[in-house]
């Protein structure tokens, strides 16, 4: 465990180190929280090569090892590093900004845990929990208890797990270095808190990449005269943007733990295009290790990252610029990434005919009044910034493609991350358009000399606009608040809690348990143990599902078949009577939870 400890400190002077060499910063917590994102990538990367080649040698001695290399790569560069404010323009004033944002969804997150979690002895969760935070608890357990990158689902224990699994395993290598038990759930506020303060001043590094503040104070910073009302546009624009899908940012789900990450990818992809010569390596590289990252830790993120880097090549290798040698390396950049995310993604998008889907179309229309915005400033910097438009573009025209044409719901309905993702890279673009806008507003309505009934038809324009553009967030916020504090209540008690320590300390780590198909799925979620079917999105929707379900309704027949599938049957104090007597042995009782031995028969 010391080793680990160790392991951590150096990681986490690896990243700070990278922080200041990669990036100019402007933001003290831009630094930091640069390097907190790039030491998670860097223990993920740990953690494959542990899981996937060095599976023999302690994991002690890789990680050390490899944080030790890892840092060893940073310090030739260190001549590079930078402190923020010490050369050129930037103050603190600008931390004010990004530190209340920060606290602003800290609050939130504050809320949403105080309403799940522990309750005394029991564990309350509410809407999204029992998706989410369930897949990425259940997998994490699994993880705990694996040495590889899982495969086996959880969920339904004859099927392969569409889903990646590396940030799982990164976190269960975090946890044995603790030496948490099946109790870590007790650290998720922590874990949420900690993924917050690392992920929002992101927004803000985006900004100070693609729109810097002039280094001399007499210079207007996008025609403005003050910095203090810039600074707070920038809050403004990145509080909007979260708002817009806020519960991506105040729960534990596998996407709130990524998208630091991927902002940090976009960043350096935006780098990439400025650097040339050797700097190009020095982007490209870790650049690359992070879209590797989450391919193998998040479908959605994954393809989002490809795509990003993808463009990338894809621009270089058609820029007539650029020598004939560079660009067909960069061609062969792009074959690459394509099929590395052929390859690596477990899942299948299955496209076929088009389609649509009413249901999945509800939040691409949520997020189009901000996306309206967004293509006004990409057209007003189409020439200045066109790497990041296609990018912005790439992921757009993704949304729609996976929405017309998969004929699989779980991916339409995930469609619409793409055009989020595309929006939270492209939110700097919104800082010109908005200050246009101001300044429109500002000569038309406030210095001219209109009269009273044309004063009065252009601030109810104005007012109906910002209405129109501000209720989707609003509406997120009230969405979320409404899932995640009141809805879809779901408990798992202190019986069901004592079975999950019995399973834990009892049963092989392969072992199948038959339960209800209905949440909670209490055994994955504290056990990481494989159940026969469940009703989740995860699991397979087929035969065995409804025998499963009607087993649980009482048909005997159903039983009989399901019973052969599985090592354990688990039942709750509401099922007993639809399933005794029994014949099988029973290992566990304790009046709220009985467990039976199904090899006893």
């Amino acid at each position: 465990m010391e080793d680990m400890f160790v392991t951590v400190a150096i990681l986490g002077l690896a990243g700070v180190l990278g922080s200041g060499v990669l990036f100019r910063q402007k933001r003290m917590m831009t630094l930091l929280a640069a390097a907190g994102v790039l030491g998670q990538m860097m223990w993920l990367l740990l953690t494959l090569i542990d899981r996937t080649i060095f599976q023999e040698i302690s994991s002690e001695k890789v990680y050390l090892v490899g944080a030790v290399l890892l840092l060893a790569a940073w310090l030739p560069l260190y001549k590079r590093w930078r402190l923020p404010y010490q050369n050129g323009a930037g103050s603190g004033r600008r931390d004010i900004v990004v530190i209340g944002l920060m606290l602003a969804v800290a609050g939130g997150a504050g809320m949403v845990l105080g309403a799940n979690g522990f309750k005394s002895e029991d564990i309350v969760w509410h809407g999204y929990y029992n998706g989410d935070t369930t897949t990425l608890v259940s997998l994490v357990q699994r993880s705990l208890i694996s040495d590889g990158l899982i495969k086996d689902n959880v969920f339904a224990a004859d099927v392969g797990l569409e889903y990646p699994t590396l940030l799982h395993a990164g976190i269960a290598e975090a946890l044995k270095s603790l030496g948490t038990g099946v109790e870590w759930l007790r650290l998720l506020p922590i874990m949420t808190y900690v993924q917050i303060f690392i992920t929002v001043p992101m927004f803000f590094l985006l900004m100070d990449l693609m729109m810097p503040e002039p280094d001399q104070e007499w210079k207007r910073w996008l025609g403005v005269k003050s910095r203090w009302l810039v600074s707070i546009v920038q809050g403004g624009i990145a509080a909007y943007v979260i708002a817009l899908s806020i519960d991506n940012f105040i729960y534990p789900q596998t996407h709130f733990f990524l998208t630091g990450a991927f902002l940090l990818l976009a960043a350096l992809v935006y780098q990439l295009y400025q650097a040339r010569g050797e700097d190009e390596g020095l982007y490209l590289l870790p650049a690359a290790a992070i879209a590797l990252m989450l391919l193998l830790s998040n479908a959605v993120t994954g393809t989002a990252a490809v795509v990003l880097i993808a463009i990338y090549h894809g621009l270089i290798a058609f820029d007539r610029s650029r020598m004939a040698w560079k660009r067909g390396a960069h061609l062969l950049g792009v074959i690459l990434w394509l099929g590395l995310f052929m390859g690596l993604t477990p899942g299948n998008s299955s496209l076929g005919a088009p389609g649509y889907s009413y249901e999945a179309a509800a939040f691409m229309l949520w997020i189009a009044p901000a996306f309206f915005i967004l293509v006004v400033g990409s057209l007003l910097q189409l020439e200045s910034k066109r790497e990041v438009v296609a990018g912005v573009m790439g992921l757009s025209a993704l949304t729609f493609v996976v929405f017309i044409f998969s004929n699989r719901p779980i991916v339409v309905d995930n469609a619409e991350r793409f055009m989020y993702q595309g929006l939270i890279i492209g939110s700097p673009l919104l800082l010109l358009p908005v200050i246009r806008g101001w300044y429109l507003i500002r000569r038309e309505l406030i210095l001219s000399s209109r009269k009273l009934p044309e004063l009065w038809a252009g601030w109810t324009a104005v007012l109906l606009l910002l209405g129109m553009i501000g209720l989707p967030a609003f509406s997120s916020l009230a969405r979320a608040g409404d899932n995640l504090l009141r809805q879809n209540e779901v408990v798992i008690d202190s019986a069901m809690r004592q079975a999950g320590w019995w399973i834990a300390d009892n049963t092989a780590d392969t072992a199948i348990f038959l339960t209800s198909p209905e949440e909670p799925w209490a055994v994955p979620l504290l056990t990481g143990r494989s159940v026969v079917r469940s009703d989740f999105w995860l699991s397979a929707k087929d035969e065995t599902l409804n025998d499963v379900a009607n087993g649980f309704w009482g048909d005997k027949a159903a039983q009989e078949k399901t019973l052969q599938l599985a090592d354990y049957l688990l039942l709750t104090r509401d099922e007993r009577e639809l399933w005794e007597p029994l014949s099988y042995d029973k290992v566990f009782d304790n009046k709220g939870v009985v467990i039976y031995d199904l090899g006893s028969g």
